[in-house]
């Protein structure tokens, strides 16, 4: 019993205001405590709920239904009740494109719950399923309710405890963005996934920062744990599927920096999957940053010591920037609010009172911004809702136990959607709301419980159900074998300026689209050039002088005149598609490259080329110890060829406008 009292539960998170820990460890009395913060009855009532929403053996689809397979397990987007319809439209092509998958087999297998149909304020999973006209529990019957559910909603609108509900019979994931522009990002991305415009290296990112006792705990289980297991899956007789070989990038202790997750996280290092382990960090209620960095990665950089974090010391989402090349990226987050934060602790004392964290509930920043990236993000992350606890993969007597995270990372790295790789958290948690019953019924008629038992099977089950999924629940890795495999793409390109991309171990530095090529005129233009189809331009802006007279000559002379001018713009446009340049950079340092006046610093030229459009070219090769840099140059050949199919378009559109245009002159 001695033993038992003096174990010590250790959570993750830093609280980024003090330095100190969010919650410090805690002893087994502390725990049990906790456990009964609500009374018996009512903690005993929460998890026969849980319990009894995963009495099935499967979480799964019927046994009939292939959960791999979209046409057969249906798929389904869940609106909150007041969205915008800005964001629905946002979301059309993507809607389309899952509804000629789900589809193929029968018209209710693609379900869009909106209007009527919505996500209610309060409504329960139950309760919802009842009014769609749905099974409440047991397998999902893919004709009554797709098994792939996307909901799409602020941890407000739509609460977290309603998706991990959802989520122990179905495969659910969950977007929230700000801007419509957002869902727009996210949604062309995964539709160049599906549609093959993305095959990445088979490549997984493992980062495990060492800070203290915790995070040592994290990096020694998890990481070194998954690194192991994935590296001997491929030669595993015994393995289900034979699982591909994949290589691993492992960064701990000393190299888990910020400036080592920053190109990882959109730099030259950026893999197909990703894997963190870290403190998230944590903010009081109300703190100016709070809404901005909570969930934030504290990398190695941070010295354990009282006093406010530094900001250099945590990756969030501000730091993952405007050129960063993540697109198709699947990560897994583990940190404290690495997903997001509830507005209440979900972690109380037998008082009853709930601690507010946070003015309103909250998703984490980072991997918003890795999703909604506008040059194409993040196909998905995995991150936790509240506290992460070490309960997770770690037990005094027992010691490390990751087969959920194991399983989840086999299911994934063999190419099935990262719903059903989830599957395993699902069911740990059903399991363990099925104990923590048991007991709580013994201890309430004066059974042989310890404090301890409740203590590791409360903290257990409520850390258990808050893991999530931030994206499409329906999205897999989109990787090729190595001779397949191609630069991760740039998913959107602007004319100004042109934006650096950090793909492979260069930097990219794209031609621009030809400027003023464009057929639509600007405001400004519309009055000066033409004012054929615009308000006419007063003679001085601000006051009520009279419009100014327009071109005589009637509708025709002035439609010649705007062809005339745009004439002129679409000959130099030609003109500055004339020559094709394109550069190759590497650097040793991602934080150190910058773009400043057109030029790129802090990195070296690898590779030039130079193509004008009668031909001529000028092509210079990266050279390493009298030997040809083939990876420099394959690389740089790649964004040749993606920059000269992109001229090539451009100049298509042009001369289609030209011809079009005159036309409307004879």
């Amino acid at each position: 019993m001695a033993e038992e009292e003096d174990q010590e539960f250790v959570f993750n998170g830093i609280n980024g205001a003090t330095g100190g820990y969010i919650t410090p460890p805690m002893t087994v009395h502390q725990i049990a405590e906790l456990a009964q913060g609500r009374t018996l009855d009512e903690v005993q009532e929460a998890a026969a709920r849980r319990y009894e929403e995963k009495q099935q053996p499967h979480f799964a689809p019927r046994a009939d239904v292939d959960p791999t397979v979209i046409a057969q397990a249906g798929w389904g987007v869940i609106f909150a009740h007041d969205e915008d319809p800005a964001v629905r439209e946002a979301l059309q092509p993507l809607l389309d494109f899952r509804k000629s998958q789900a589809t193929g087999i029968t018209e209710q297998r693609y379900r869009e719950f909106w209007g009527s149909k919505a996500y209610r304020p309060g409504e329960r999973k139950p309760a919802f399923l009842k009014r769609q006209n749905a099974p409440t529990s047991g397998p999902v019957d893919p004709d009554r309710m797709p098994y792939y559910l996307l909901i799409v909603g602020s941890p407000e609108t739509i609460p977290t405890e309603f998706q991990s509900h959802l989520g122990l019979q179905n495969a659910v994931g969950r977007l929230h963005f700000d801007t419509p522009d957002e869902y727009a990002n996210y949604a062309r991305t995964v539709l160049a996934a599906e549609r093959g415009e993305l095959e990445l290296p088979r490549r997984l990112g493992l980062f495990g920062v060492e800070n203290d006792r915790a995070t040592r705990l994290s990096a020694e289980g998890l990481i070194a744990g998954l690194d192991r297991y994935v590296r001997e899956q491929p030669n595993n007789p015994h393995a289900r599927h034979k699982l591909p070989a994949w290589s691993i990038d492992v960064h701990t202790e000393a190299e888990a920096t910020k400036a080592r997750l920053a190109s990882m996280l959109g730099g030259p290092e950026t893999p197909a999957v990703l894997f963190t382990a870290s403190h998230g960090m944590g903010f009081p209620n109300g703190y100016a940053g709070q809404l901005q960095h909570q969930g934030a990665l504290l990398c190695q950089d941070w010295e354990p010591e009282p006093g406010e974090v530094p900001r250099d010391a945590y990756f969030s989402g501000e730091d993952l920037s405007d050129s960063a090349s993540l697109a198709g990226l699947i990560a897994f987050l583990f940190a404290c609010y690495g997903g997001g934060t509830p507005r209440h602790d979900a972690f109380f004392h037998r008082s009853g009172e709930r601690t507010e964290l946070a003015p309103t509930p909250f998703f984490a920043r980072l991997p918003r911004r890795m999703l909604s990236h506008p040059r194409g993000g993040a196909l998905a992350a995995v991150g936790h809702v509240e506290r992460a606890w070490g309960c997770s993969f770690y037990t005094p007597k027992v010691g490390h136990q990751i087969a959920v995270f194991e399983s989840f990372m086999y299911e994934l790295l063999l190419g099935k959607p990262i719903g059903h790789a989830m599957e395993c958290f699902g069911s740990r948690y059903g399991e363990l709301s099925a104990g923590l019953v048991d007991k709580l019924e013994e201890l309430k008629y004066g059974g042989d419980v310890t404090e301890l038992e409740i203590a590791n099977d409360w903290t257990a089950n409520n850390d258990a159900r808050n893991y999530l999924i931030l994206g499409d629940p329906a999205v897999r890795v989109p990787v090729a074998d190595d001779a397949q495999a191609r630069p991760r793409p740039v998913l959107e390109l602007k004319a100004s300026p042109p934006p650096q991309a950090a793909t492979g171990a260069a930097v990219q530095q794209e031609p621009p689209p030809p400027s003023n090529a464009s057929t639509t005129p600007s405001e400004g233009d519309a009055g000066d050039a033409f004012g054929l189809f615009s308000k006419p331009k007063l003679q001085d802006e601000g006051t009520n002088a009279a419009p100014a007279t327009p071109a005589s000559g009637g509708v025709v002379d002035s439609l010649r005149s705007f062809v005339a001018k745009l004439g002129d713009k679409i000959s130099e446009a030609i003109s500055d598609m004339g020559t094709l340049e394109v550069t190759t950079y590497v650097a040793k340092e991602m934080s150190e490259v910058r773009v400043q006046d057109g030029r790129v610093l802090g990195a070296e030229l690898r590779a030039y080329t130079r193509i004008s459009l009668d031909g001529d070219t000028v092509v210079v090769v990266p050279e390493r110890d009298g030997e040809i840099d083939r990876s420099a140059l394959d690389l740089h050949t790649a964004m040749v060829q993606q920059a000269q199919q992109a001229r090539s378009r451009m100049l298509e559109t042009v001369i289609q406008a030209a011809t079009s245009l005159a036309g409307l002159t004879k």
